[in-house]
This record gives structure tokens, C-alpha cells and sequence, in this order.
């Protein structure tokens, strides 16, 4: 005849096994899904600030061709840097302060005549720069990075439309 005590440790060993399988089950489960989230919430919060980044860069293009100072909206740009503040790498963090400061510095060189058209190329190559180095930073932050972009606008194949523009008769003014 089996002995009870073997039943109830047998029967107690499988019910412990199935509460630590149910246990270890859930915290992996509750780890994976804060994972999942804040690689959804970073990645939110880069397109954020590259759409403000958009924003303020297109503003600035439309000032050194106008001369006339927009209205420029800064707080989107201010809510995306904030937003990405809270989620994001240090590293990341980082390379976006970069890009604020230079938004800061020619901002202030637009007001007092120091960017015009014939300047902007410099300041414009200066925020382009900074703008790829944010996004080789949250590329490599995503794991994403198979080696690193050096541009997001294309001036190369521009410059080619161009001349195949010019040689249909077509007239093309891409912006620089």
C-alpha cells in the first residue's frame, strides 16, 4: 500500500511546480510586455522629435530665402525634447540637446542678420549634421544600425533631377 505521505508531498510538489510555472510565466510575460512598451514609447518619441525637428528646419529654410522672421512655433519641438527626456538613452538625450543648441544659436544669428541665403548652406549643414547623428544614435539605440547613414537629403540625386530637368526643357528649383 502507497504511503499517504508520499501522496500529499507528490500532489504538493505538483501543485508548487505549477504555482512557480504560473509565477515565473508571469513575471516574463509582465518583463516583455514593459520591454515591448518602452521601445514603442521611444520610438513614438523619435518620430515626434524629428517631426518638430521638420518643422523648425523648414521655417528656418523659408527665413533665409525671405528674409521675413515666421512665427515659428517652438512648442512641439519643446514637448518632443521633453517627451524624449523621459524615455530615452542618455546617449540619445544627448544628441538632441546638440540640435536644440544649434536651433538656440541660429535662431539668434537670424535675428541679428548674421544667416541669409547666402550663409544659411553653412548653419543649414551644421543642423543637417547634428540631425543624422541624432538619428544614428536611436537607430543604434533600436538595434536597427547596419552601419551608419552620413545623409537624410538626398542634394546628389537632386542636383541629377535637375540636369535631366534642365535637358528636357523641364525648370526645376529644388531647394538647398
Amino acid at each position: 500500500m502507497v504511503d499517504l505521505w508520499q501522496v500529499v508531498l507528490s500532489v504538493a510538489g505538483g501543485v508548487l511546480a505549477a504555482l512557480i510555472s504560473v509565477a515565473m510565466g508571469a513575471f516574463l510575460s509582465g518583463r516583455i510586455q514593459r520591454r515591448h512598451w518602452a521601445r514603442t514609447a521611444q520610438l513614438d518619441y523619435f518620430a515626434q522629435l524629428l517631426s518638430a525637428y521638420s518643422y523648425i528646419y523648414n521655417e528656418f529654410y523659408k527665413w533665409s530665402r525671405t528674409g521675413m522672421r515666421p512665427e515659428t512655433e517652438w512648442s512641439g519641438w519643446n514637448n518632443a525634447l521633453a517627451n524624449l527626456s523621459l524615455a530615452a538613452d542618455p546617449v540619445i538625450v544627448q544628441a538632441a540637446l546638440v540640435i536644440d543648441g544649434l536651433f538656440w544659436e541660429t535662431t539668434d544669428k537670424f535675428k541679428t542678420g548674421l544667416v541669409d541665403r547666402k550663409s544659411w548652406p553653412q548653419h543649414r549643414d551644421r543642423l543637417e549634421q547634428a540631425h543624422v547623428a541624432f538619428i544614428n544614435c536611436c537607430r543604434g539605440n533600436l538595434g536597427v544600425a547596419r552601419g551608419l547613414i552620413s545623409t537624410t537629403i538626398a542634394r546628389e540625386v537632386r542636383s541629377e533631377i535637375e540636369g535631366v530637368k534642365r535637358s528636357i526643357g523641364g525648370d526645376a528649383q529644388a531647394p538647398s
